[in-house]
């Protein structure tokens, strides 16, 4: 049944995962005061997913919006990775993101983008609603979606290595936001 699989003893067969509806996640956030949604532009690896996930759901996240097409989705490798944040965190697919922003920018949402060129994160003026766009792990967020974004934020680093792994650069900025609303 696993073919090949760790299993350490147990199987369970479940029904595919079941995803929320924008609307869904867009009705929690008014209940909210200062809601904070994560939007995961062509992200590809599932551990990144199922990594992003368990700390969204650690720093209070109202929700992640995913694209259907040409990005993970939720795998049972991204289950695993997530260590149950999966049944705390809804999850919406998707099929424009452009057309998710808008409506987030209708509801009231401030986006704000990752990029190496931006307003240092410490500066960063986390109040209100905010939707925060990671980009893919090689290519970051689309010229599209960039061209929707109120403010590019950026991690100062001082190392050789100029990048960060998305789901290290998504915790940075998701503690980020948490502690300001500390």
């Amino acid at each position: 049944m696993t073919e090949g699989a760790v299993h350490q003893g147990f199987v369970l067969r479940v029904s595919e995962f079941a995803y929320s509806e924008l609307e869904h996640i867009l009705a929690k956030t008014r209940q909210e005061e200062n809601p904070l949604l994560l939007i995961l532009d062509g992200l590809t690896d599932p551990h990144n997913l199922g990594s992003i996930l368990r700390t969204a759901d650690a720093t209070n996240v109202s929700g992640v919006i995913i694209p259907k097409h040409r990005a993970v989705g939720v795998t049972p490798v991204v289950a695993k990775t997530a260590t149950g944040a999966i049944e705390h965190v809804p999850i919406a697919r998707v099929t424009n993101l452009s057309q998710t922003l808008d409506k987030l920018k209708d509801e009231g949402f401030w986006t704000f983008g990752t990029d190496m060129n931006g307003t240092p994160c410490h500066k960063w003026n986390t109040k209100g609603k905010i939707a925060l766009i990671i980009g893919n792990e090689g290519k970051g967020i689309s010229s599209n979606i960039k061209k929707q974004v109120d403010e590019m934020i950026t991690i100062p680093m001082n190392g050789h290595v100029q990048s960060l792994n998305a789901s290290v650069a998504a915790a940075i900025l998701m503690y980020e936001v948490f502690r300001n609303r500390l």
